[in-house]
Order: C-alpha cells, then structure tokens, then sequence
C-alpha cells in the first residue's frame, strides 16, 4: 500500500507498517535461498514447475524438474521446444519473499547452469516487475548465447565477454547496484578456468548499466528463453539464491561436476618446491590431465603430469611456464 517494495501481508508478519514507506521489515543479511526445485511444495521428477513456489512460465511445458543424472539432486530444465513460436518468460517474484533488492541497495544473485548446447539463447537476471512479461523488463541481465559465448547487457549493448563449456556447470554471480544502476558479473569455469572471472570488464568499461535504469526495487528473478535457441536444446538451473544487501561473492552452494561424471577441479596450489598441484573430485583410476594455453587450441594430455591414483595431479616447476594455461581433468 506504501509502494515500498514489501507486501502488505510481509510487513505485517514484520510486524512493520504498511501504511509507511519509511517503515519496512529487515532483511537478512548473507545468501538466502530462493530456489534448490528440492523438498516439500516441489513437485515430482518430469513434471512442469509453472505454478509452484511462486514460478510461471508464458510456456509451461517447456521448464520441468528433472532428477540429474547419476545424483538424486532435482535441478530444473528449461528446454527450446521445436514447436515454439513465441519467447518463453520464466519469472518468480521477489516481494512476495521480502529478500527483493532495494532501491539505493545493493545485492548479489547466485545461481548454477549447465547449457546442453553450443546455441543456447538463454537470458538470466533480475527485473524491476513483479510480473515480468519481456525482455524489455531487464534490468540485470546475463545471456548463455549461441556459438559458446558468455554475454552481458550494458544499458542498450550486448557484450560478447566470455566462453561456455557444453555440459559443463558454472556458478555464477550478478551484483547489482540498485543505486548507481550498474551491474557485475562473475563467471566460475566456464571453459576449464580456475576461479571467478568478471565477463563485465572488457578492460575500459566497467561496471556495467542496467538495460533501462529504475528508481523501483529489483523485484522479481527472470528467466527468458528466445527462439533464436537451438531447438530441443536446454538449460539446466539449480541453487538459486540471492544476498539483497551486499556484494557476495561467496559460494553458497558446492560446484556441481558434469551431469554425466561429476568431474570438478577443486584446488590448484604450489608446494614448496613450486610444482603446480591440480586437485579434483570424485578422483579414481583412468583420470588424465589435459591443458590449452587459449582454449581455442585443442587440449592436449599434460604427459609430464604426475598423478597419485587419488585425487591429485602434480607439474613438476621446471614444467611451470609463466605462460597463461587451462586445464581439465578428462576420462580419455
């Protein structure tokens, strides 16, 4: 009623005054969760999720809670159907939980992704509409597009900034600045990298602005699929969670490995003597190194690599070059 970013019924159980747009509930600080598509409220393995939990889809059969292979982790998929003939708009709101990004306030969205596809065209942010209905309702937002590439909206640009992996999950995180308008966006392994990398920094504009700038709150997660996608590809969502008070670029949740082997590098450090070790998960037999120097050479087995039949992967120093290097760990 006081237009102040909360709910009438979320004040009241806050025992705040929704009569006052002065008067608003806490909020908590740290990650919160918004959505794991897991435990009670969700609905089963193969169904369509529009409708519950606060989610709708403008193409209800096209998103479905599916059981990731080889877990028993629900994750939802959010697919291009052939028969398409209009955008699929994912949204769920943010006033309805009180965790919505203030104006004057800033905030980090989380979440995990997985593209089947080499020509995905999947948008993925934050809206300042609580029923978000178009693209035109962005404010923050990042795009997994076609042909590999990582893409970010500044105001009435995209940037072509990074590189995907097919079938590779990434975390990723968008602070946005509900003050200044702008955003940021980190990207962890999208293509065999090590730690976090800011696809919002082309080197001479950064941060980013929002696609049309707002004085209102960020009150709703978006999700927009465009028919420019491969058809029968899909995206792969899981852990959403959003911080509405600060920049966090913490991981609230484990990385997750690929769907088929759950393969993660874990840890890369130097010893004392300098050797590079490289560690992972789940470790094992059959396990070999590979590296590229600007992933778009082919990766090729480290065969000087060391590995302990464990967990790790140790390069002697002599082999350490000052050279930027990628690395995966592959099952030949």
């Amino acid at each position: 009623s006081d237009n102040d970013g909360f709910d009438d019924a979320t004040e009241g159980a806050a025992a705040s005054n929704p009569n006052d747009p002065l008067s608003v509930p806490a909020q908590p600080s740290g990650f919160q969760l918004i959505e794991d598509f897991e435990g009670e409220g969700m609905i089963a393995d193969g169904s369509s999720f529009n409708g519950v939990n606060g989610w709708t889809a403008s193409v209800p059969g096209a998103i479905s809670v599916i059981t990731e292979e080889n877990s028993t982790d629900q994750i939802a998929r959010i697919e291009r159907l052939a028969d398409m003939t209009s955008v699929n708009v994912i949204s769920k709101n943010l006033n309805e939980l009180g965790l919505q990004i203030l104006e004057g306030s800033t905030g980090t969205l989380f979440f995990q992704v997985n593209s089947s596809s080499i020509n995905p065209d999947q948008s993925i942010g934050l809206s300042d509409v609580s029923a978000p209905a178009a693209f035109a309702d962005f404010e923050a937002q990042a795009v997994i597009y076609r042909n590999n590439n990582l893409r970010a909206r500044d105001a009435t640009l995209f940037r072509d900034l990074g590189a995907f992996a097919v079938n590779t999950w990434m975390n990723v995180w968008i602070v946005a600045d509900n003050s200044a308008d702008q955003l940021k966006i980190y990207v962890e392994s999208p293509d065999g990298q090590i730690g976090q990398i800011e696809i919002t920094d082309d080197g001479g504009i950064d941060p980013f602005n929002f696609r049309n700038g707002t004085t209102n709150e960020l009150a709703s997660i978006l999700l927009i699929t465009a028919l420019g996608a491969e058809a029968g590809s899909s995206v792969l969502i899981d852990n959403i969670y959003l911080d509405p008070t600060s920049e966090n670029l913490t991981r609230p949740a484990p990385s997750k490995g690929s769907p088929a082997t759950g393969l993660a590098i874990t840890s890369s450090s130097f010893n004392q003597d300098g050797d590079l070790l490289i560690t992972f998960t789940p470790g094992g037999e059959g396990y070999i190194l590979t590296g590229s120097n600007d992933l778009n050479t082919p990766f090729e087995e480290e065969v000087d690599a060391v590995y302990d039949g464990t967990n790790t992967f140790t390069i002697d120093a002599d082999d350490v070059t000052s050279d930027r290097r990628f690395y995966r760990i592959e099952k030949p």
